[in-house]
């Protein structure tokens, strides 16, 4: 993982090595007296330890901590399958997507961990998904997607400061701008450089220094008088 996009998710998204043990996911609902829809407690009904998808989400973090990510993986998804409304379990399963190198898995891991959020009014969980989502698109070089998913993080960001970054996010619009604006100004000289060498190639002109051989003179021997 590049240096900057592990800083980058250490503000805008704790990763699971990083931080405590998750809470359960955090839903209202318009009964109080029921618990929330497709939450599961965090005790179990003796109130006797974890309850199984929290007891999922503590084996998949400490198996992140050892850098064990496909088991990390694995327990995260049993997680996700217990609670199939909660993001959080899946944007951990992108992170150990991420983190053993299977970056465009884990792409698609944060959208569906943004879109679980967004469903379920989960502000915190949508805005680590989206700085999650932009980052590793940046990092596989999608630097257009990256850019619009920043630009988008930002606009969301300012009304929702509370869990967000749009300050960061916004700064990697204008870096992401920048590169393009750079990008775009040197490729006329980036094409006159290869047009340059192809001609170079096709005439294949003589070392300096060397002498042209003469007509159906063998290469590598001497000219005759």
């Amino acid at each position: 993982m590049r240096p900057w996009l592990l800083s980058t998710l250490v503000v805008l998204a704790p990763l699971p090595a990083l931080a405590q043990a998750p809470a359960s996911p955090q839903r209202t609902t318009t009964t109080p007296s029921t618990p929330p829809v497709g939450a599961t407690p965090t005790t179990t009904s003796t109130g006797r330890g974890p309850s199984p998808y929290q007891a999922a989400l503590n084996q998949g973090t400490d198996a992140y901590r050892r850098r064990d990510y496909t088991t990390a993986v694995t327990a995260f998804q049993q997680a996700s399958a217990l609670d199939r409304a909660a993001a959080l379990p899946m944007l951990y399963i992108g992170y150990a997507q991420l983190a053993r190198g299977d970056a465009a898995t884990a792409l698609g891991s944060f959208r569906e961990a943004q879109r679980l959020a967004t469903v379920g009014a989960d502000d915190a969980m949508r805005a680590r998904a989206m700085a999650a989502l932009a980052a590793t698109l940046e990092s596989q070089l999608h630097w257009d997607e990256a850019r619009v998913t920043w630009q988008d993080y930002a606009t969301w960001g300012d009304s929702h400061a509370g869990v967000s970054f749009p300050a960061t996010a916004r700064a990697r619009v204008e870096a992401l701008q920048r590169r393009t604006t750079v990008t775009q100004a040197a490729e006329p000289v980036r094409q006159r450089i290869a047009e340059r060498l192809r001609r170079n190639a096709a005439a294949q002109p003589t070392p300096e220094g060397m002498a042209p051989a003469a007509p159906g003179a063998v290469p590598g021997t001497p000219p005759t008088r």
